[in-house]
């Protein structure tokens, strides 16, 4: 997807219902992020084809990499990236041997002296469980603990000074925390970016529904999202079935209103979008399953599980 994002220029009519631009003035005094940053390269423009050298990006939140690996499939050199599990840095540095993986807490202030610098772009995964629809309702204390890790996220990226800064997060940080979307946009707008907000799904290319958040701040004026927010929206959803041919139905683990006659499909058939992929994905089916009315008529027997392999 981040590929895409790079990539795409062209431009067709949008439709709101699915796919949206989101633009928000200023609405807080400026403020400060971080200590004083660090050298950064003439140029403002990110030059993605005819640059005498390749930008630099930087990921904050990286996972696994798929940033690393579509931003270098862009063009870009990932120099590399920021996450505090020490699991997902053993992976990074095993598929990205040559690139600085640094597994620390970004609230350590000691971070920012080892930063590279001279950064073209920087993305953040910002923390999505205080968004998300299950937990907004629960722990709101914890929940206030991590979507202070996603400001302080936005704070290192500021903190780089790339030309440009782009955040992802699940739909409910602009519908659900709404204030603290706020405080994210008049934080870059303070600190001189241009900030453009856009919702796009992902099932236009994976088969899965994911509606996503994506934020995008740049030291030059340029809205360079807008026309892909506008093809998303002519894209049908993709079924399962367009992305893997060889699949008849596809296992999704229980979710929270349940399963069966009167819950969800959990055998989802080929000929529809699958919902949203998460870690409950790999959890097999249960022992015993209720068959829901619209799971695919050939039950569990000829259901494929999801692995790893299958979700990346």
């Amino acid at each position: 997807l981040v590929l895409i994002l790079i990539q795409t220029t062209t431009t067709v009519i949008i439709n709101t219902t699915t796919h949206i631009a989101i633009h928000i003035p200023l609405t807080q005094a400026p403020g400060e992020a971080g200590p004083s940053q660090p050298p950064k390269r003439a140029r403002l423009h990110v030059r993605f084809q005819d640059s005498d050298s390749k930008p630099r990006s930087f990921h904050i939140g990286a996972g696994i990499g798929p940033e690393m690996w579509a931003f270098d499939g862009a063009g870009f050199y990932a120099v590399g990236a920021l996450d505090v599990c020490p699991a997902y840095g053993r992976v990074l540095r095993r598929l990205f041997p040559d690139r600085l993986i640094l597994t620390r807490d970004v609230r350590d202030r000691t971070i920012y002296i080892v930063l590279p610098p001279d950064m073209d772009a920087v993305t953040c995964a910002l923390p999505c469980q205080p968004s998300s629809t299950q937990h907004v309702k629960r722990n709101e204390t914890k929940c206030r603990i991590v979507l202070d890790v996603g400001q302080v996220m936005v704070d290192l990226a500021i903190y780089m000074r790339p030309s440009v800064i782009i955040l992802e997060n699940v739909r409910g940080f602009h519908d659900t925390r709404h204030a603290d979307y706020l405080v994210v946009l008049a934080k870059l707008h303070s600190n001189g970016y241009s900030v453009n907000a856009y919702r796009i799904n992902s099932g236009v290319w994976d088969g899965a529904s994911r509606d996503r958040v994506y934020i995008v701040a740049q030291l030059f004026g340029s809205d360079i999202l807008g026309s892909l927010v506008d093809r998303c929206a002519r894209m049908p959803l993709k079924p399962l079935g367009a992305v893997f041919p060889d699949i008849r139905s596809l296992w999704h683990a229980v979710r929270p209103r349940g399963y069966g006659p009167g819950g969800d499909s959990c055998v989802i058939p080929a000929s529809r979008v699958y919902p949203a992929i998460d870690t409950k994905c790999l959890r097999p089916p249960p022992a015993r399953y209720a068959p829901h009315p619209s799971d695919h008529p050939g039950g569990l027997s000829q259901c494929h599980v999801p692995d790893a392999h299958t979700i990346m």
